[in-house]
């Protein structure tokens, strides 16, 4: 009769959106030891919490969670999908040496600070330069106190229709007077087919998002914006798509693949969004996010219209929410001077 209650009054509190007070009455309940149904049902609370976890950076409390949730419904593959690829990101960060995700102890911290310094020093100068063995807490610590990386002063417009968008930096497009700063210039070595620095890149991402960003709490997926195919294949890889590969790594949020898909057709900054939006398509695992909360991963967003694109058609596939996060929103000197001069006008 207890299990039962706490039962019930755990999934009224999950409906509602209060996570934590739901998982500590399914924490009671299942003590409690209820059965059948009631059993089944509380996998979706220790589920949503485990991912809330996870948003944190908490990959051994989330591993846990994740676990009771296939314990109370083993046949949910969502479920076990979850754990496995939470299971491989707390290794990860288990056999790079330090504290796992989202902890960190004073014994770290001095080598850390070394080898952190170190490669944004040799980022600068060098290529290829690996970072293996070194925890993502540090790194993104060092290139925020050096003044490498800077958020964008505002985001996207809000007509962009998207429902939570994140941006870890700015990005300035060369011939802007401010191209050389060095975040751009990282990001434009991943783009002009560094994968190595892709990687470096997707880690800092990782780091960000649970550290800054909110935009990991909801998704059960990561789902990566799909690039032509002719560039592509030149690059050897789709940027959007390491990004997200080293977010399940390191985040361990599942990333689905050809869920997306885009054709070769040439566009611009001014390519209208109703030619853009045509270039886009689903691919043959589309139907994987029905149901689901999806992270939409890009790496550069000018003006939403591709988020947006991409955001449509997982909607369409069935998705119940999608969330947007990118290394870097452009931005250009020329209009960041303009919007100062009209702010030092005081007009309105």
């Amino acid at each position: 009769m207890l299990a039962g209650t706490l039962a019930k009054e755990a999934l009224r509190l999950l409906s509602d959106g209060d996570v934590l007070e739901a998982h500590s009455r399914a924490s009671r309940a299942l003590k409690a030891d209820p059965k059948g149904d009631f059993r089944k049902r509380l996998g979706k609370v220790f589920y949503a919490h485990g991912k809330l976890l996870t948003s944190e950076g908490k990959i051994q409390m989330a591993v846990r969670d994740f676990k009771t949730a296939v314990d109370c419904e083993d046949r949910n593959e969502l479920f076990r999908h979850r754990l496995r690829v939470a299971r491989k990101a707390l290794e990860r960060s288990r056999q790079w040496g330090g504290a796992p995700t989202g902890a960190t102890t004073a014994k770290t911290e001095v080598p850390r600070k070394e080898r952190v310094i170190q490669f944004c020093h040799d980022m600068r100068a060098a290529r290829n330069v690996s970072i293996e063995n070194l925890p993502q807490q540090a790194v993104l610590h060092f290139v925020r106190e050096a003044g490498y990386i800077h958020p964008p002063q505002a985001k996207l417009p809000a007509a962009m229709y998207l429902e939570k968008f994140d941006a870890l930096g700015t990005y300035r497009w060369r011939g802007d007077s401010k191209a050389s700063d060095t975040f751009s210039r990282w990001v434009r070595r991943m783009k002009d087919g560094e994968r190595t620095v892709a990687r470096h890149l997707g880690g800092l991402l990782a780091d960000w998002t649970c550290s800054m960003a909110d935009c990991a709490a909801n998704a059960d997926f990561l789902v990566a914006v799909p690039g032509a195919p002719q560039r592509e294949n030149e690059r050897g890889f789709n940027p959007p798509e390491e990004l997200a590969k080293e977010l399940e790594g390191i985040l361990g949020i599942p990333f689905l693949s050809k869920i997306l898909s885009r054709d070769n057709a040439p566009r611009s900054r001014e390519t209208p969004y109703q030619v853009l939006r045509r270039s886009y398509k689903p691919g043959k695992n589309a139907d994987q996010v029905k149901g689901r909360c999806v992270l939409l991963v890009d790496d550069v967003a000018t003006q939403g219209h591709t988020l947006r694109a991409c955001s449509e058609l997982l909607r369409d596939a069935g998705a119940t929410r999608v969330e947007c996060v990118v290394l870097a929103q452009a931005v250009t000197t020329l209009r960041e001077q303009r919007a100062a001069a009209v702010a030092d006008a005081g007009i309105v």
